[in-house]
């Protein structure tokens, strides 16, 4: 039994030790985690020195000496020999290498962060270093790597790819074919005044919408549409070339316009609720009236609506050097001879009213027409119903439903 109990106690002995060891590792991690939360740089120091092969305690330490301006370089050198292939510490410590002006220790940090990194930031970062220290070729290989990831947030890079010599081609071939990359760039394009450029990347917005009908890319094509239609630009013929092609790859089926068809208004009877892009018609939201669209659409004038005001508006591609007629049907109550609401017909080009006289809407009339003559070398109008309060008059206060409008060559 003497024996029996000895063994017992030889092998209780190494279980024991093991068991306090165990506790003192429980209580010396608790210990750590506590002063390591801290906001005591002395307790979080004396963490990381406990731990001084872990990371996080390390990173903790390192983040509070940043707040307090200190240098945090030896914990996070620490925290990434610990953890290698963690980019964000890479990057961590490239921002502290750059804060204390060692510019050579950040370069080879954020490299080591671009290359572990499968995202987009660290790429674009380094790109972005490289492009301010003026090295192009190590600026356009990381301009490379970081626009093939498609973020949504490479519209940073785009003037730095158009500065560093990309062309618009170049950037969209590397722009990934899903996602919206390629719609935000032609956009971005758009908005930098680039539409001479902008034809091949909407060539190739195209083609992506013909597979996916991506809603993104759809806006981004009609804004397209808008800008080349609405300027002076010396290719107008690619707005409609690009619109009939929308339409033909299944958006708003049978509204193709000319030259692919005669002449004519999309969407002449208000079948559809407006889409206020490229062609299709445009409802301008005006303060005291209530717009509504149910195969029609109507206006809820309260009389105190603005002196002057667009309400309704579309772009119209039609032949130079013709005359055309518009017939508009509406009910209305409320409308006075002199009610102020008309049609007019601009050239968005230069903004000359084409139509200075047309009849005004009032109550009790049946379908109205007027004809307007298109100069040459315009290829577009903009066909605008607008109100202007006349002199001695005042505002309507009652509604007007449009059933239909149709624009059509006079004959």
């Amino acid at each position: 039994m003497r024996k029996r109990g000895a063994l017992r106690a030889v092998v209780a002995i190494p279980i024991v030790s093991l068991l306090l060891v165990a506790c003192w590792m429980v209580i010396r991690v608790a210990i750590a985690e506590y002063l390591s939360n801290t906001n005591s740089l002395s307790d979080r120091s004396l963490a990381a020195r406990m731990f001084p092969s872990d990371a996080d305690y390390q990173l903790r330490l390192a983040m509070l000496k940043i707040t307090a301006k200190k240098d945090a370089r030896p914990e996070l050198r620490r925290a990434v020999q610990d953890s290698p292939q963690d980019a964000s510490l890479w990057s961590r410590l490239a921002d502290e290498s750059q804060r204390w002006q060692d510019y050579d220790g950040a370069e080879t940090q954020m490299l080591k962060a671009a290359q572990l990194s499968a995202l987009y930031q660290p790429k674009a970062r380094i790109a972005t270093y490289y492009f301010y220290r003026q090295e192009p070729d190590k600026c356009i290989h990381w301009l490379r790597q970081a626009l093939v990831m498609g973020s949504d947030q490479a519209i940073l890079l785009f003037d730095i790819a158009q500065k560093a010599g990309l062309s618009p081609s170049e950037v969209t071939r590397l722009l990934p074919a899903t996602g919206k990359a390629r719609s935000v760039y032609l956009a971005w394009i758009m908005s930098h005044g680039n539409i001479v450029d902008a034809s091949p990347v909407a060539d190739s917005v195209l083609s992506d919408y013909r597979k996916t009908h991506s809603v993104d890319d759809r806006d981004a094509l009609l804004v397209y549409c808008e800008q080349l239609a609405m300027g002076d630009h010396p290719n107008p013929d690619r707005a409609v070339l690009v619109w009939n092609q929308l339409v033909a790859a299944g958006f708003m089926e049978g509204q193709e316009i000319y030259p692919a068809v005669p002449v004519r208004l999309v969407d002449p009877d208000f079948a559809t609720v407006p889409l206020n892009r490229g062609f299709d018609w445009r409802i301008e939201p005006v303060s005291e009236i209530n717009v509504s669209t149910n195969h029609n659409i109507a206006f809820d004038l309260s009389g105190n609506e603005p002196e002057r005001c667009n309400l309704l508006w579309q772009i119209v591609s039609v032949k130079p050097g013709e005359t055309y007629k518009v017939t508009y049907e509406y009910h209305s109550s409320g409308l006075s001879t002199d009610s102020g609401i008309a049609w007019h017909v601009f050239n968005p080009a230069t903004s000359t009213d084409l139509t200075p006289a047309t009849p005004q809407l009032e109550d009790g009339k049946g379908p109205q027409s007027f004809t307007f003559h298109v100069p040459e070398g315009s290829h577009f109008v903009q066909l605008v119903l607008s109100f202007a309060r006349p002199v001695g008059s005042t505002r309507p206060s009652g509604n007007l439903t449009l059933d239909r409008v149709d624009l059509e060559r006079a004959q």
